[in-house]
């Protein structure tokens, strides 16, 4: 597996709060330009799959998409969200290291990055922590998917 983007900084990351008081369920990934500077940015699938969901112009998530994927520890859902473009449609199946989507900064007032998750449940394609939303049911259903990459590929290599 791989990560989908190059990142140099890091917006929020897994389980911090958030501007309104919510628990982050993914982690915020700025490219090596930082701001805007990352705008229209390859995304790459981080495994192979199929793409589930895709909402466009949905509040907080703006442009996202979900990815299925089978992994050595059960299926996951990566949810990419805050894309420019999204280049993929609900069914396609990719491949690894695939450009699926472009970096952007839709759905919300901030700079371009992408919001990364691993969901390890089916919960809802358009679900938004909220500040009542409890740090078991973010343990639950999500990982951290940089974690959670790593750890593919430290079991593959074993």
């Amino acid at each position: 597996m791989i990560y989908p983007i190059k990142f140099d900084h890091f917006g929020y990351k897994f389980l911090d709060r958030g501007a309104w008081g919510e628990l982050h369920s993914g982690v915020d990934l700025n490219g090596p330009g930082g701001g805007n500077a990352d705008l229209g940015m390859p995304i790459h699938a981080p495994a192979n799959g199929i793409i589930s969901h895709i909402g466009l112009g949905v509040k907080n998530w703006g442009n996202h998409f979900h990815l299925k994927c089978e992994t050595p520890f059960g299926v996951r859902w990566f949810h990419f969200g805050h894309c420019q473009n999204i280049n993929v449609a609900v069914g396609q199946e990719v491949q690894e290291g695939q450009a699926i989507a472009t970096l952007g900064y839709t759905g919300g007032d901030w700079t371009a990055h992408l919001h990364f998750e691993c969901k390890k449940n089916a919960i809802g394609v358009n679900f938004y922590p909220t500040k009542d939303t409890t740090k078991e049911f973010i343990l639950e259903n999500y990982e951290d998917p940089l974690i959670f990459i790593d750890s593919v590929n430290k079991h593959i290599l074993e």
